[in-house]
Order: structure tokens, then C-alpha cells, then sequence
């Protein structure tokens, strides 16, 4: 991964938080169609709480959140220093750290999704309840009272 993408999706991403801030509509493609969270799912939610000091409620909503808040603001320093810019371009450049860290939330993700299936007790003990309306369940409370 080069360091212009990543800062691409950081932006997007941050952009994406802001904007769901308050939002009680989830738009995972994954969670709308089988209603399981996906590997990612949580994870803007996370961040959302460590922006207001809910760490606890963050580690809940997703684990790897802290890891992920970490990047954005290394990556977030790139536009202001060219000196972070060089060391985390020719760090992306030479490891490829950032595959086993997806590698990493997929497996959190279908660990996640085997005991909400097969565990849903000790499932809400280790993560955040996902209560999360799917876009067709919103887009159906918005119109039902035309109808």
C-alpha cells in the first residue's frame, strides 16, 4: 500500500464518522444482507467513542479499534510533517505489516460472528450489542405511515 492511498482512506473514513456520528442506520452492505456484523462492523462506532473518552465501550464495539485510531493519526501527522511522511511511506513500502493487521480483523471478525451464532451469551459479555437498523428496515419505518 502506498501512502497516498492510505491517506485517501483515512480522509474518506473520517469523513464517514463524522457523518454517521449520531446515526442509527447501519450501511454495511454485509450486516443489511445477512444481518451479522462483518469483520469491520463496529469499527466507526469504536472510533466515535474514543473521540468522546468511551474506551471501554470502544474496546467493546470493536477490538482493534485502538490500532486503527492510531493509524489515523499517523496518518493524519503526514499532512503536516514531511518528515512522518517519509518514515511511514518507506515503512509501508518495506513491511507489510498492514496485510497481517487485515488478516487480523477478518479472523476477529468470523471469531465474532462464531459466538454471536453459536455463544449469544457470552456474546454480549465481550462485545457491544449490534442494534443497528438495516437500510431497508429504515427506508420501511420512514414510508410505512404513507402507505
Amino acid at each position: 500500500m502506498k501512502i497516498h492511498e492510505l491517506r485517501s482512506i483515512v480522509v474518506v473514513y473520517i469523513i464517514i464518522i463524522f457523518i454517521t456520528f449520531d446515526s442509527t442506520v447501519s450501511f454495511c452492505p454485509f450486516y443489511n444482507f445477512t444481518h451479522l456484523p462483518c469483520p469491520g462492523c463496529g469499527m466507526t462506532k469504536a472510533i466515535q467513542n474514543l473521540l468522546l473518552g468511551r474506551f471501554d465501550i470502544a474496546l467493546k464495539n470493536h477490538l482493534f479499534s485502538f490500532v486503527v485510531f492510531l493509524i489515523i493519526l499517523i496518518t493524519l501527522l503526514t499532512f503536516i510533517s514531511k518528515k512522518i511522511y517519509k518514515i511511514l511511506d518507506n515503512f509501508l513500502k518495506k513491511h507489510k505489516i498492514i496485510y497481517l493487521f487485515l488478516f487480523l480483523i477478518f479472523f476477529y471478525g468470523i471469531v465474532r460472528i462464531f459466538i454471536l451464532i453459536f455463544m449469544p451469551d457470552l456474546y454480549e459479555h465481550f462485545f457491544e450489542k449490534f442494534e443497528q437498523k438495516t437500510i431497508g428496515e429504515f427506508i420501511y419505518e420512514v414510508f410505512k405511515n404513507y402507505y
